[in-house]
């Protein structure tokens, strides 16, 4: 997915007339532009940018996993991670503290 910069102001009132759709900007701003170039690919168009924003949600979930147990190895252990083996290991070990098997799935 590419991106373009527009003014805030003008953001602001795509943001706007999207929430009144109940759309995320994206949404809002590709079925402006694909009904207007070429409407027979507009379900081409929302299924790509569906695809992308699932890409890019799943990678801040990943993110925000990872923070979380980086804060709780610092609180509780005095940790610090440099790789992923080191966060999966201490997964590893809070699932076998706690018994709690699905933590490595979650």
């Amino acid at each position: 997915m590419a991106s373009i910069n527009v003014p805030k102001g003008l953001y602001e009132r795509l943001r706007r007339a999207a929430e009144a759709q109940g759309l995320p900007v994206e949404g809002y701003v590709l079925g402006l532009i694909a009904e207007s170039v070429d409407p027979a690919n507009l379900p081409e168009s929302y299924r790509e940018a569906s695809e992308e924003l699932m890409r890019q949600a799943s990678e801040k979930a990943w993110g925000a996993a990872a923070l979380i147990l980086k804060s709780l190895a610092y609180r509780r252990d005095g940790l610090r991670f440099s790789s992923h083996g080191e966060l999966w290991e201490y997964v590893g070990r809070l699932a076998e503290e706690t018994g709690d098997r699905e933590l490595g799935r979650l």
